[in-house]
């Protein structure tokens, strides 16, 4: 397994930024002395560290701000999670983070991470058509039980499914220090994450 992987497909302006979410995300683990990682929080930190990937690329990007949405034709106004303008594309994005609990028998179901990733696209079907191009946007961040140890083999049939859904890029970082760190408060593993990203 590859312990990080970028995969732009047609969203070729989001390659860079894709490489540069995963080499914050471990600047930020660095930082932290390996005593915490980014996708250990939530959705809203998820956000935070790809919206930060686009400015230090020299983009420019915009969380949690206010812009009209159209639901079954009643506009109203809302909240986009996430614009990014890369210079060459610019991006409304709806997003959603999943912390599904991993064990051997359930490497291969990844029925809850399509669900809130297509939840994801539905949002982002709601904002308004002439906010450039709109992605749904998923933050998958895999769990394990300490007694599951050693997971890789587990984890790598878990990625395979993963590869099998319906997405337009995709990447994730898993470095080894994250794989045998525990989060205290359950003490379960955060080996990593995984982002999915579908153009509406």
């Amino acid at each position: 397994m590859n312990s990080n992987h970028v995969n732009c497909g047609t969203l070729k302006s989001l390659h860079p930024v894709l490489k540069e979410w995963i080499r914050l995300n471990l600047l930020y683990c660095k930082t932290e002395s390996w005593e915490d990682c980014a996708w250990w929080s939530n959705e809203r930190a998820s956000i935070g560290v790809l919206a930060a990937a686009v400015w230090t690329l020299g983009g420019v990007a915009l969380e949690e701000y206010t812009t009209p949405k159209v639901k079954k034709k009643k506009k109203r106004t809302g909240r986009c999670d996430l614009y990014i303008n890369t210079g060459k594309d610019r991006f409304a994005c709806e997003a959603k983070q999943i912390f599904p609990r991993l064990s051997k028998g359930s490497a291969d179901n990844t029925s809850d991470v399509e669900e809130q990733f297509d939840l994801a696209c539905n949002d982002a079907k709601d904002l308004s058509k002439k906010l450039d191009r709109r992605l749904g946007i998923c933050f998958v961040t895999p769990r394990f039980p300490q007694s599951q140890k050693p997971f890789d083999d587990c984890l790598e049939i878990y990625l395979s499914n993963i590869l099998k859904l319906k997405f337009d890029a995709i990447a994730w970082c898993f470095p080894d220090k994250a794989c045998r760190m525990e989060w205290k408060p359950n003490r379960r593993i955060y080996p990593g994450v995984i982002l999915l990203i579908r153009e509406i």
